[in-house]
């Protein structure tokens, strides 16, 4: 799925080049299905390692979390061979965080924490994730959680917001309206995006057509 991988290059491209002062965040926005998750934790498995800084990455709910830290566990289980050549140490692996110390001695981490307020004031990071926005619980939790990424590092804070629109007026369309004053950039893609053309194999385009009538309402149904 090459479209994705270009939007989530243009994010590594902002951190690459230090832009957080013009961009200071994305907004991911793509329908369900659509690796954001996945995209996301691959994206921070990669500005870790590339730029050795913290991250934080908030999961609406409990199970987002786990998901996330899945993700990011199976990448670092990757490389972890080649870290530890080049002088890594993993300091930490558990249900939310995975950290190293580098051969600098600095500490770098990816910390997933839950959209509570309490989560909201774990942490302060170079980088954050938001992770389905719109079903976010507790929206007071949410505005506070933005006083996470700061200046560290000589890297400009950059924030992450990814969802699927799920209503007209919940807070995925808040940041989208938001943008033009924000700074955020929205960065998109759809299922078409991250789909294959169905293999000549399956729809056997060589046999003769057949008729199916099926009811107007859903689920389709042949009649």
């Amino acid at each position: 799925n090459s479209y994705p991988r270009i939007r989530l290059h243009r994010i590594h491209d902002n951190i690459l080049h230090n832009r957080g002062d013009v961009t200071p965040g994305y907004i991911m926005l793509s329908a369900r299905e659509c690796y954001k998750t996945l995209g996301a934790s691959i994206l921070e498995t990669l500005l870790m390692l590339h730029f050795e800084v913290t991250i934080a990455h908030m999961a609406a709910i409990q199970a987002q979390s786990a998901k996330a830290v899945q993700y990011i566990n199976y990448f670092f289980a990757k490389v972890e061979p080649l870290l530890e050549s080049a002088g890594w140490v993993k300091t930490s692996e558990n249900k939310n965080k995975i950290s190293f110390r580098t051969k600098n001695d600095e500490d770098v981490y990816i910390r997933v924490i839950v959209a509570t307020m309490a989560g909201a004031n774990s942490e302060h990071t170079s980088l954050m994730f938001i992770d389905e926005i719109d079903v976010v619980a507790n929206p007071q939790a949410y505005e506070e959680a933005k006083l996470i990424p700061g200046y560290t590092k000589g890297i400009f804070p950059v924030t992450v917001k990814l969802s699927t629109r799920k209503f007209a007026f919940g807070l995925m369309q808040k940041e989208i309206d938001m943008a033009p004053i924000s700074g955020d950039q929205i960065v998109r893609w759809n299922i078409i995006d991250v789909t294959e053309r169905c293999p000549e194999t399956r729809h056997k385009p060589e046999l003769p057509k057949q008729s199916v009538y099926t009811a107007k309402s859903l689920p389709l149904r042949t009649i």
